[in-house]
């Protein structure tokens, strides 16, 4: 066996490179504080009820039920934590409900960073651990009246989920009166959301004449409200790239009439409300759901690779292309089953049989189970009933996949006994006559026959 030897410098020296060589390899906004994140720190950042100061460090837990926080530290257990380094807000199970106590947020979003005048703003938000959930008016609100920009990045390394709920206003808003605005989701769940109808799920506003983008990168964005996606100005961008999934309920639209198109970009699959299609080359990360109503297209050169995962096709529909290339890979989930009868009459002793009908015709898996509700009245097998004994039962049948039913309502009743036969009779009279015999044809007749005498 070879054995090598150092020296103390060259340990030195080997000890120097490797450091080197692995702080290169670190991603540059953690290590760099420079004067471009100096000036886009927030001014203001607001998380719940705590206004964070933006130049040191801080850690906090939050309470499941109210969303608020109390301080902690880095050694205990925290579930938001602020880096002034790198001016990111890390959240870790959290749950962050506004609080309209703080006089730091007028606008009382849950999460809420602003800029100081003229100045731009940004706040990158990490993802880690499961069911982060901020809510408020608005769920998170980065805002800016500057031309320089206006930036919300929310990211994972693990695919966490994040849900932001605003009662009244978007879900998230990234706003700009004076420049640009962008929002960008890379390798994470993120669903935004309002509790009423009459707002909308993610807003990116720009000033005018400035650019407005929101960017999918892998990882998914569910929005939904009167709009899912709204772009006050004309001309924004959407991207996605990495198989990304977008889905807007209520749609995309841009213009201050909500009334203008967006067209996608990049590699990934976009929901505008119900019409999904499929961009670029896309590989899934996860099943898709194609759910009621919604329908999923290629767009002009695209493709969709599902590798080990299924396209789950529950009350919509799948264009045939697809759906012929993807083969055993579609799993058509069975959405309704139906009875040819709701009702049924027999006697004891007798039977009948119930036809159940599948929707779709063409269910992945159509097995079905059957019962009765008292076997003592009536029972069934493979739908055939049999008729045991006088009184009510239903019938029920139930789909193996989604559990859906159907009912028939069977009523047993009494055999029909017919009465005895009595035979009719007939009184004659004749003339006295002395001997002969009377004759009647036919002998046994019915009420109401003419017969020969």
């Amino acid at each position: 066996m070879r054995r090598f030897t150092h020296t103390f410098p060259q340990r030195i020296s080997a000890f120097l490179l490797c450091l080197a060589l692995c702080l290169g390899l670190l991603p540059v906004t953690a290590l760099a504080v420079d004067g471009d994140t100096e000036t886009a720190r927030p001014a203001t950042l607001v998380v719940g009820n705590i206004t964070v100061i933006t130049s040191q460090d801080g850690y906090w837990t939050t309470n499941s039920t109210t969303g608020g926080l109390t301080e902690s530290s880095e050694a205990e257990s925290w579930n938001v934590h602020y880096d002034e380094g790198t001016n990111t807000l890390y959240l870790n199970g959290a749950t962050i409900t506004a609080s309209s106590d703080s006089n730091n947020n007028t606008s009382n979003a849950g999460i809420y960073a602003t800029a100081s005048e003229g100045q731009s703003v940004s706040l990158n938000i990490v993802l880690q651990g499961e069911n982060n959930k901020v809510s408020g008016d608005i769920g998170i609100y980065v805002y800016s009246s500057s031309t320089g920009i206006a930036s919300l990045t929310i990211s994972s390394g693990d695919g966490s989920i994040l849900t932001a709920s605003g009662t009244v206003n978007p879900g998230i808003r990234v706003q700009n009166n004076g420049g640009d605005a962008t929002l960008t989701i890379r390798n994470a769940d993120v669903e935004a959301k309002v509790t009423t109808s009459g707002s909308i799920g993610v807003t990116v506003q720009a000033g005018s004449s400035s650019s407005a983008s929101l960017t999918v990168e892998r990882g998914s964005l569910t929005a939904s409200g009167r709009k899912g996606i709204h772009f006050p100005e004309e001309s924004p961008q959407l991207n996605i790239s990495e198989s990304a999934i977008v889905r807007a309920s209520g749609g995309i639209a841009a213009g201050i009439n909500e009334n203008e198109p967006v067209t996608p970009s990049g590699v990934g699959i976009v929901f505008n409300d119900k019409v999904g299609t499929v961009y670029g080359s896309v590989e899934l990360q996860e099943n898709l759901t194609i759910g009621e109503g919604e329908s999923l297209t290629l767009d002009s050169g695209a493709s969709l690779d599902v590798g080990d995962y299924d396209v789950i096709v529950d009350g919509g529909t799948l264009d045939n292309g697809i759906a012929e290339s993807l083969g055993n890979s579609v799993i058509y989930k069975v959405t309704k089953v139906e009875l040819n009868k709701t009702s049924l009459t027999l006697a004891v002793g007798k039977s009948d049989t119930l036809t159940a009908t599948i929707t779709p015709s063409n269910a992945t898996n159509p097995n079905v189970t059957w019962s009765s509700d008292d076997e003592s009245v009536a029972t069934v097998e493979n739908g055939k009933v049999t008729a045991v004994g006088t009184g009510s039962t239903n019938i029920t049948v139930t789909t193996a996949d989604g559990s859906h039913t159907a009912t028939c309502t069977v009523t047993v009743e009494k055999p029909y006994t017919p009465p005895p036969y009595i035979p009719p009779t007939y009184a004659v009279t004749v003339p006295d006559t002395t001997g002969g015999t009377v004759e009647v044809s036919p002998s046994r007749a019915s009420s109401g026959r003419r017969v020969t005498i």
